[in-house]
């Protein structure tokens, strides 16, 4: 039996890559946008600041319904920076199935296409505190005052960082790894 140690964390490794690559290039849409790796660290800490804010707790699901992107990788990678479980949903599903999933995995959030939630009703997954477009970042559903909190997402932001998010400030050794993914 291998027993990992915490070189094989791929968290503490993506910290280390965010840290030494700030500036450099982390993910992109081609041809559309490009994100740095410290862009793609103040996105996290922004989404794990708000999740917490909305009442959601570390251990809690967050289900991702789309094809891949780079916002794909934002999400999947905050809810691994804070200790979410990450539920992957394929986005081939019809939205029936798609709201049976969401509820059977007791998601809180639900990051999606516009295009998907469409098709889907927003009261048949009660548990959801909000639904997000992962392509535009625009709330298209919230209950329990989710939107209060969505909207002030880089208030919240600004008062743990008021001079910004720096490499130092990056920190995803207090997370496990085990069972942060959802199939």
């Amino acid at each position: 039996m291998h027993i990992l140690t915490e070189k094989d964390n791929f968290l503490l490794r993506f910290q280390d890559s965010v840290k030494q690559c700030w500036d450099q290039p982390a993910v992109s849409d081609f041809r559309k946008s490009t994100t740095t790796y410290g862009e793609f660290a103040k996105e996290i800490e922004t989404n794990i600041l708000m999740w917490k804010a909305a009442g959601i707790k570390p251990g809690d699901k967050i289900a991702i319904n789309s094809k891949s992107c780079a916002n794909w990788a934002k999400i999947f990678f905050s809810n691994q920076a804070g200790g979410f479980v990450s539920v992957q949903i394929f986005p081939g599903f019809t939205a029936p199935d798609t709201e049976n999933l969401v509820n059977h995995s007791e998601s809180r959030l639900l990051y999606t296409e516009k295009a998907i939630f469409d098709n889907m009703d927003f009261e048949h997954m009660p548990a959801l505190l909000g639904a997000i477009d992962i392509m535009s970042g625009e709330l298209l559903a919230a209950r329990d005052g989710f939107d209060a909190v969505y909207n002030s997402k880089e208030q919240i932001f600004s008062e743990k960082h008021p001079g910004g998010m720096k490499p130092e400030d990056v920190d995803y050794s207090g997370t496990s790894v085990d069972s942060l993914s959802s199939i």
